[in-house]
């Protein structure tokens, strides 16, 4: 199921990786998009395993291991948005120019599992 439009695109691996339940994708689109205030470009995506204060639903819903609620934090400025998304395994370095978030998305999965982190650029 996807809630973005048409034009959006999906980068293709899926974030609970060997974690069970569903598949959970990002949709994203090249800034700028428009909401609520005009132009708004994706800033930061921040995880939580508490509900209070999220933009999102739990996307390990029907899975094993702890809650993850995302939070996605937008800006009007283009040069602080976020260009593109890549994941890293156990404690690997993320990918040159990239910043890893620091929220394992297998967290509690249990043995067999590697930690799984979402890394972002605005290179």
């Amino acid at each position: 199921e996807t809630r973005a439009p048409d034009s959006w695109e999906v980068f293709p691996q899926d974030l609970l990786r060997k974690g069970g339940g569903k598949y959970v994708y990002i949709e994203y689109t090249t800034p700028p998009w428009t909401g609520t205030g005009g132009a708004e470009f994706l800033h930061a995506i921040t995880f939580s395993e508490s509900q209070s204060n999220t933009t999102e639903g739990d996307i390990r819903r029907g899975s094993r291991g702890a809650y993850v609620f995302p939070t996605f934090h937008y800006t009007t400025d283009p040069d602080s948005a976020i260009r593109d998304f890549a994941f890293t395994y156990n404690k690997f370095f993320p990918p040159r120019g990239f910043v890893r978030i620091a929220f394992d998305l297998n967290k509690d999965l249990g043995w067999g599992y590697a930690p799984s982190y979402l890394c972002v650029t605005r290179e």
